[in-house]
């Protein structure tokens, strides 16, 4: 699926993100931290540093406790 930075971000609003790497590791973001992707360097970046490589990443997990 290909969303807007704007979809990723409304889609992610209030909840955790976890990105599940190709390599078998997984980082959880924490609610509210994903800041956007970036489509001229292919990575998500986050409002605390974070920058995860899109070749990198298997897939991803939106937590929704609702």
């Amino acid at each position: 699926m290909k969303f807007s930075n704007e979809e990723i971000l409304d889609r992610t609003k209030g909840r955790a993100v976890d990105f599940h790497l190709t390599d078998g590791r997984w980082t959880q973001l924490c609610v509210n931290d994903l800041q956007g992707f970036d489509e001229e360097g292919s990575f998500f970046y986050t409002k605390t540093g974070i920058r995860l490589n899109l070749q990198d990443i298997d897939y991803i997990e939106i937590i929704n406790n609702d």
